[in-house]
């Protein structure tokens, strides 16, 4: 019930809370509570959920009726997970901003934000959640076994996994190399994703190369992101085999739109039209992983302590981004950005837009940060060379 408000909540403000059953004859003049109040509300159902659930169904009494098929169902984590996102909502400056009028983190909200998630961290250190490996990196948006890709322990939240995704996301998703105007990224997004050495591209001592753009950058970059010469084919030799994003190439264009770069972030390179590998391919983004449970933690440690404070006991602000930088091989935040929460906040706000891309986070993000009507997030820009 509270994830569910905080759905409606984070879409459309505040809502009637609706905790109790209504008789087919009751007439429904629930008042519209604040953004604030339906919060609050929202955090008490949450709270006592986490008090509820076990951190692990195949440990608990009723799971060993559903023994090895409890992988997806709501968990301790899950609750606090979602305490933690409801409150770090709140204390966000659009939310604290309507409530308030001052379009500033709320310090308050986001220290106890921060302890939810701490919460989250906890259970993965006594082994409940972890971080895949960057091998199996994959292992959290697909698989081509036939397996739901969300039966690993970094995934605390996900839509279940019915069927083959060839056929539920649409064959047009995995059968051409532009997927679709839905897959096609802007250069802007590109931008995001910095260099090897763990500097944005932008920065003194990056070693970017405007002439060679493409090279050094984080790995997550290569993951993530389709860029021209890449093979897109791993069976079959044709014209289709390598990405041709140059201007007159044949891949340039979908449907009228300008294609520069694509993502390749939740399909095998086998799902396509030649090598046929989507027999057995599951795809999912999740709602809520680990890897977001830092970022989290970090952005509201962050606010109320700064980029190397933490809450009593915990770890800080730059430990937390590092850990998720770390397991893709990216070194740890320059310590030019641990001196100033304002520069800190930066570096969070773009290892969101890299580790997190295309997993629904970035318009909610762009929202509660009140910086999506600034043009530098409304304009966007396209590569043709």
């Amino acid at each position: 019930r509270g994830q569910f408000h905080w759905e409606i909540l984070r879409a459309w403000g505040g809502v009637p809370y609706i905790d109790t059953v209504y008789a087919a004859t009751d007439l429904l003049v629930e008042p519209r509570l604040t953004y604030l109040e339906t919060a609050n509300r929202i955090s008490a159902d949450l709270e006592k959920a986490a008090g509820l659930l076990p951190a692990s169904w195949d440990e608990s009494a009723p799971g060993q009726a559903t023994l090895g098929s409890n992988a997806g169902r709501i968990t301790k984590g899950a609750a606090w997970g979602y305490l933690g996102m409801n409150l770090l909502y709140a204390a966000s400056p659009l939310a604290n901003g309507v409530e308030t009028g001052n379009y500033e983190y709320n310090t308050q909200l986001c220290s106890q934000a921060a302890e939810a998630f701490y919460e989250v961290i906890k259970l993965a250190d006594q082994g409940y959640h972890t971080l895949e490996t960057w091998e199996k990196y994959s292992d959290v948006f697909y698989s081509i076994t036939g397996k739901m890709p969300n039966a690993n322990k970094e995934v605390i939240f996900s839509n279940p996994v019915y069927m083959n995704k060839k056929y539920n996301r649409g064959e047009g998703y995995v059968n051409k190399v532009s997927g679709g105007a839905g897959s096609n990224v802007t250069a802007n997004y590109v931008d995001y994703f910095g260099m090897a050495n763990g500097l944005p591209i932008d920065a003194e001592g990056s070693g970017y190369d405007p002439a060679n753009p493409w090279e050094n950058r984080d790995p997550r970059f290569y993951y993530t992101i389709t860029k021209d010469g890449d093979r897109i084919i791993q069976n079959a030799s044709n014209a289709d085999t390598y990405a041709q994003f140059y201007v007159g190439g044949r891949h340039s264009t979908y449907k009228a739109i300008i294609v520069s770069f694509a993502f390749r972030k939740f399909h095998h390179i086998t799902c396509n039209n030649y090598d046929v590998g989507w027999n057995n391919f599951y795809s999912e983004s999740p709602h809520l992983r680990l890897a977001e449970i830092y970022l989290n933690y970090a952005e509201a440690v962050n606010e109320a302590y700064g980029p190397t404070g933490s809450i009593p006991g915990g770890i800080t602000a730059a430990e937390a981004v590092n850990i998720v930088r770390n397991r893709a091989g990216v070194p740890d935040v320059d310590a030019r950005y641990l001196n100033d929460k304002a520069d800190f906040r930066e570096i969070v706000r773009q290892e969101r837009a890299v580790e997190l891309a295309f997993e629904g986070h970035r318009w909610n993000d762009l929202r509660r940060w009140h910086i999506a009507h600034l043009l530098k997030y409304r304009e966007k820009y396209h590569l043709e060379f």
